[in-house]
């Protein structure tokens, strides 16, 4: 009976807010509905989402109650609010919610220091050179492609094992640049080039208050990070009313029969770590190499990010293919993720320490990512074949919906 109360009430919200987003979309797009261009003098925005999910899983998932697929766990994977105001066209702010931290602190039977409700709260500047934008505050670090992809816009519903070795937000100073503006129009979004120093223990997964990453113990401090990465897009970024408005993944699946195609590097530099793992004292290096294509409704994702003090490496591939079905498309999905990491610190990768998935999948997009349900498996293996299986395999279903406002 509580099983049925909670998706009662998991779809009631979802489908109220997926109402008011509709209705709203069924306005502008009407017959006779004004269409003409006019300036947009409105300064804040204000966006809400909801990701409402079904998961179950086989024995020692963590997803059943002992016996495999027997039960269902319902919850909300994201309650994200974010308020956006620009005060000019060169200076603004943002401040977002992590609505699901608040529930957790509201409920939990002991005090929760590890997490917080902030996820980002930064304000910019924009000096006016090489479409340049200066962040203070708290704000994603230019790392991983994934991280920087909004979790509203991914493909799969999980991002990959690489996001858990460094933490998405950080609080400091960014620099983004792009440096072919010079050159004009046509040019200024095929390159995109970050720099970031931060605290380095800044806000982790959870909000501001926890820590380094999910492989680090929560008492771990290190040294300022600085962070850089070097995005190519050579067909340039998304197209809306005639005008490029730079890359942004997660929106190049609807681009329909084009070719768009980026290209990314990155690092990550530290002086000194402390505990966790990374070696104490040392300083570590890491990197990632990334890209996304997408050509002709087909879609292919990879990347591949180690650390050079600390024995792990992570590679994934992931292919799909759009299929355009007029007021909505069905993407199939298929994930291989590779991990191979010193967790005891003894210098050499165990067959123990090496873990592989595989996530088999779709995503139904019913209004673009605006309203989106996603079904995926996910097939778990440890690289040591004695251990096998793991009996940790995963069926995901997941409804999300964004609801946003300009006042």
């Amino acid at each position: 009976m509580k099983i049925v109360k909670r998706l009662f009430w998991m779809l009631l919200l979802t489908f109220a807010a997926t109402s008011v987003f509709a209705e709203e979309a069924a306005k502008a797009d009407a017959p006779g509905a004004e269409k003409t261009e006019k300036k947009d003098d409105k300064k804040f925005e204000i966006n809400a989402r909801i990701q409402a999910r079904a998961v179950m899983g086989q024995s020692s998932s963590g997803y059943s109650g002992g016996k495999s697929f027997d039960t269902a766990d319902f919850d909300f994977r994201r309650l994200r609010l974010t308020a956006k105001y620009e005060a000019a066209p060169w200076a603004g702010g943002v401040l977002d919610i992590k609505g699901e931290n608040l529930i957790k602190l509201s409920t939990s039977a002991k005090p929760l220091t590890s997490i917080g409700a902030i996820q980002e709260a930064n304000i910019w500047f924009k000096p006016g050179f090489a479409g340049s934008v200066i962040k203070f505050g708290q704000f994603k670090i230019p790392f991983l492609r994934e991280q920087l992809t909004s979790s509203a816009d991914l493909m799969v519903n999980e991002r990959a094992y690489s996001e858990k070795a460094l933490q998405q937000m950080d609080i400091g100073l960014l620099l983004q640049l792009k440096p072919l503006e010079i050159l004009g129009d046509d040019w200024t979004n095929k390159l995109d080039v970050s720099f970031a120093l931060t605290n380095g223990d800044g806000s982790g997964h959870d909000g501001i208050g926890s820590k380094f990453g999910e492989f680090i113990p929560t008492n771990t401090s290190i040294a300022k990070l600085f962070n850089w990465r070097v995005q190519i897009n050579p067909f340039g970024g998304i197209v809306k009313d005639g005008k490029d408005h730079g890359w942004k993944d997660g929106m190049e699946v609807f681009e329909g029969n084009k070719i768009l195609w980026s290209v990314g590097a990155a690092g990550a530099h530290t002086s000194s770590a402390e505990t966790g793992l990374f070696s104490a004292g040392k300083a570590y290096n890491g990197y990632t190499f990334d890209t996304t294509l997408f050509a002709y409704g087909v879609y292919v994702n990879g990347e591949y990010t180690m650390f050079d003090s600390a024995s792990y490496s992570t590679w994934q591939g992931t292919l799909g293919y759009n299929i355009n079905l007029g007021s909505f498309s069905v993407m199939p999905l298929v994930r291989y993720n590779y991990l191979a990491m010193d967790s005891d610190g003894n210098g050499t990768v165990d067959p123990g320490e090496k873990s592989a998935s595989i996530w088999i999948g779709a995503d139904l997009f019913a209004i673009k990512h605006d309203l989106k349900f996603q079904i995926f498996y996910n097939i778990v293996n440890s690289g040591d074949a004695s251990k096998n299986p793991l009996n940790k395999d995963v069926l995901y279903f997941q409804v999300q919906t964004n609801i946003g406002k300009k006042v």
